[in-house]
């Protein structure tokens, strides 16, 4: 059964190492010239701080702050859980119970 694992982890390894060697640089038509960026800066816009309304049909109006707590709240209590348990099962691992 552990020869079957150590051939599986060798085989996602070895795709790994195919995936690294197939990826290649990004394309240069694919990068702003200096000048586009001149004018963006001019226009007084960057692009990391554009914002986009959420849903298609929304105002690009912020999000009132409950909703955006109960978002959080929906996405950080399973993470907790989850940290909480590892956390408790590598004790038990490490004999600290």
């Amino acid at each position: 059964m552990a020869e079957d694992s150590a051939d599986r982890e060798a085989g996602i390894l070895v795709i790994g190492l195919i995936c690294n060697i197939l990826v290649r640089p990004v394309a240069d038509k694919h990068f702003m010239t200096p000048q586009q960026e001149g004018e963006l800066d001019a226009a007084g816009t960057r692009a990391a701080f554009v914002t986009a309304p959420a849903d298609p049909g929304g105002d690009g109006a912020p999000s009132s702050a409950w909703v955006v707590t109960v978002a959080w709240l929906a996405v950080g209590i399973p993470i907790a859980i989850g940290v909480w348990v590892t956390l408790r099962e590598a004790a038990k691992l490490f004999g600290l119970t």
